[in-house]
This record gives C-alpha cells, sequence and structure tokens, in this order.
C-alpha cells in the first residue's frame, strides 16, 4: 500500500478528532493553532471519542441491548501493508464523530461557564481563550446599550438582539435604535439597526438605566 493511501486512512481515522479539533479552534481558542498543536489536540479528542464510543458499545453489550457489534481497536501499525477500513471500522467512525460533535459543544459551554465561573468568585481576572467582547455580551444577553462610533460621529442606542464573535469586524444586531451625534442630538429612530466596524473603531457604553429618548 502507497503512503497516500495510508495518510488517507489516518486521517480518515482521525476524523473524529480532526471535527472536534476545528470546532474548537474556531469557538474555543479563537486563535490559529499551530500545525503540532492542532495535530496533537486532534489526536487527543480522537482518543476521548472513541474512548466514549467503546464505553458505550460494552453497556450496550452488558446490557444485552445489542451484543452483535464488537468495538475493533485499529491496528495502525500495519496500516502500510494492509486497507484497516471496511463498513465495520467505517460504521465505528460515524459513531465517533458523533460522540466527537456532542463533546465539542459540552467543551464549548463548559470552556465558557468554567471562565465566567472563575471570574464570578474572583479567582482569577483572565477570560482566557473567550475575549472581554464575547464574555460581557454573552453574560449581559439582550441588553440595552449604547454605542460610541467616534470616527463617524455618531452614537446608536438600543437593546443588542445579536452579536458577532470574531476579532476581526464587531457586528451588532440593534433593535428599537435612536441615533445621536456625539453631542446627544437625536437624528433618527429606526426598529432594527446592524453595525460593523473594525475592532478598534467601537466603544461600548452600558448605562445604569436603560432608557431610549
Amino acid at each position: 500500500m502507497n503512503i497516500s493511501t495510508a495518510f488517507l486512512q489516518i486521517c480518515i481515522i482521525l476524523l473524529p478528532g480532526i471535527i472536534w479539533a476545528k470546532i474548537d479552534k474556531e469557538y474555543v481558542l479563537k486563535y490559529k493553532p499551530s500545525y503540532n498543536e492542532f495535530l496533537f489536540r486532534s489526536l487527543i479528542f480522537s482518543f476521548i471519542s472513541y474512548t466514549l464510543e467503546f464505553i458505550f458499545i460494552r453497556i450496550i453489550q452488558l446490557s444485552d441491548i445489542y451484543t452483535e457489534f464488537d468495538f475493533t481497536i485499529f491496528d495502525v501499525g500495519k496500516i502500510n501493508q494492509k486497507n484497516v477500513l471496511n463498513f465495520h471500522t467505517v460504521v465505528e467512525i460515524f459513531i465517533a464523530i458523533i460522540f466527537s460533535v456532542l463533546c465539542s459543544i459540552v467543551w464549548l459551554k463548559s470552556n465558557k461557564y468554567l471562565t465566567r465561573f472563575l471570574i464570578k468568585h474572583n479567582v482569577t481576572k483572565r477570560y482566557g481563550c473567550e475575549d472581554v467582547w464575547d464574555y460581557i455580551l454573552h453574560s449581559k444577553g439582550e441588553t440595552y446599550v449604547r454605542v460610541w462610533d467616534y470616527t463617524n460621529k455618531l452614537v446608536f442606542s438600543g437593546c443588542i438582539i445579536s452579536f458577532s464573535e470574531t476579532d476581526k469586524v464587531r457586528e451588532l444586531m440593534l433593535r428599537d435604535v435612536t441615533i445621536y451625534d456625539l453631542n446627544c442630538v437625536e437624528i433618527f429612530i429606526t426598529a432594527e439597526l446592524y453595525i460593523s466596524r473594525p475592532s478598534d473603531a467601537i466603544v461600548l457604553e452600558f448605562p445604569a438605566c436603560e432608557e431610549n429618548s
């Protein structure tokens, strides 16, 4: 078996971990990891996914729910000599992918909640991989805000409906919006407004009381 075929099989076997690592990179890390770091995380996440699958299959077998499906350990050491992929192992990989997606969601949520818990109890002031933008807006939810746009000399007052989670461009969707100039002179009112600004060109103010006048 040639090297390219063996490499392709390894990639398919590691697919559960690659998917989890990709979700982790986009929504938890918020930065581009090195190739070695991404590979390491893929290996760890694959191991966890297959371990959970093994436990799941053993529970089913011990419960006599379904006893005909056995967990197969991939013989990666001989992947250059033979094809380790067949219908049975492909089903195994598919089940592991389901576990990896479910685990990635739990991983994402637990990471955010743990960070907020530690900050709330003054254990740390660090937000981890979640930046301050994410932390504040996730914590406050749909709340009243004033957006100061000094570049265009405008102020937007309204309630946040949704927001972006990218560090390049800050995007906000506001409802019940009143637009002012920097002297707080009202310009116009609109039901909803989409705002997109560079990350260093926007200032948020959260007034003590919600007033949209």
